[in-house]
């Protein structure tokens, strides 16, 4: 881990927590693997899930760790600079698209995440990062190639609904 800097812009609050000690006292930890501080896309995007694993591997036994997984879409304003609009349910996303004049979609294999940029009536173009069904099994897939306990997911209600065809 790294020292705990106050002023970095990103806070890395991994040497905060002693993991061990935490794995000892608990029946499982559950790896946080999502709000990437340096993302410029998906909430949860493969590498830094991967990165998160790859740390949190080393010192939490896998039988007592769980990969966390964002259930939301991570949504970004590409109208004057690229920059983070905030973060919103599958429905919420789906709204904005039936609203919008134009729909470009696709799945960046590289993030294993779904994408859609659109623009809406105010003439505002949007980038949303989603992971429906593929993009939620390739998470799954995490699951069983670091041997984790399992997975949790942040927040229920907010994801694609397919998602549930895949566990």
């Amino acid at each position: 881990t790294t020292p705990y800097d106050p002023n970095a812009i990103s806070k890395d609050l991994t040497a905060a927590y002693d993991y061990e000690k935490l794995a000892q006292a608990s029946d499982y930890l559950v790896a946080m693997a999502y709000n990437d501080p340096n993302s410029f896309g998906p909430s949860g995007a493969l590498p830094y899930q991967q990165a998160v694993l790859d740390f949190m591997t080393t010192i939490v036994p896998k039988n007592k760790l769980q990969l966390g997984v964002a259930l939301y879409c991570s949504k970004w304003s590409l109208t004057g600079g690229y920059k983070q609009f905030g973060e919103l349910s599958h429905d919420n996303v789906e709204d904005d698209i039936d609203d919008s004049k134009l729909l470009l979609r696709g799945y960046m294999k590289s993030l294993e995440s779904e994408y859609s940029a659109y623009v809406v009536p105010s003439g505002n173009l949007y980038l949303t990062w989603c992971d429906g069904p593929e993009g939620f099994e390739a998470k799954l897939k995490l699951v069983d190639k670091y041997d984790l306990r399992g997975i949790s997911m942040w927040a229920l209600g907010q994801e694609n609904k397919d998602i549930w065809d895949r566990l």
